[in-house]
């Protein structure tokens, strides 16, 4: 058992969208002067392990300042779920699917949105868009996070309190 606050954010690859939330996360951590006291990673529901970032993300790297240079792909899992406080999806398909395969959890499973005013929206996978839907998805994550800093935190602190499987 850890002693950390984690958050896992997850996607459908975890090539892009996860990958962009988790970074967005870590900095904004390290900016803050936290980063040694957090766990962060992300996962996808339908992937294969070790595949890079799609290559846009890169370009999204240089352009938001995030740092995707060691992330590989890794599929999520009952064991993977288990470590991490709170885990984040990109859309409702997805948190229904973890609900369904791993119901004693699904009290730590969110959509990224929930977590900002207004209305509970998915998070498009921009896979087969072009580089600006690409640009526009990453900006959104970025400012979705950004916004929802203290309350994500709140909601992975609070977890360890609340659930005795964590």
């Amino acid at each position: 058992m850890q002693n950390k606050p984690s958050v896992l954010f997850v996607c459908t690859a975890n090539r892009f969208r996860s990958p962009i939330a988790e970074a967005v996360f870590r900095k904004i951590l390290l900016e803050r002067g936290f980063e040694e006291n957090w766990i962060v990673g992300s996962a996808g529901c339908w992937t294969t392990t070790g595949l890079a970032p799609v290559p846009s993300a890169a370009w999204m790297q240089k352009h938001l300042g995030l740092d995707l240079s060691m992330h590989h792909s890794r599929a999520i899992s009952r064991e993977l779920i288990a470590q991490y406080d709170l885990i984040i999806v990109m859309e409702k398909g997805q948190k229904e699917a973890l609900i369904i395969e791993y119901p004693d959890k699904s009290k730590k499973i969110f959509i990224l949105t929930e977590f900002s005013e207004g209305p509970v929206y998915d998070i498009p996978d921009p896979i087969c868009e072009p580089e600006e839907t690409c640009f526009d998805v990453a900006q959104e994550i970025n400012r979705l996070i950004t916004n929802s800093f203290q309350e994500i935190c709140l909601r992975a602190s609070t977890k360890k309190d609340m659930s005795g499987d964590i």
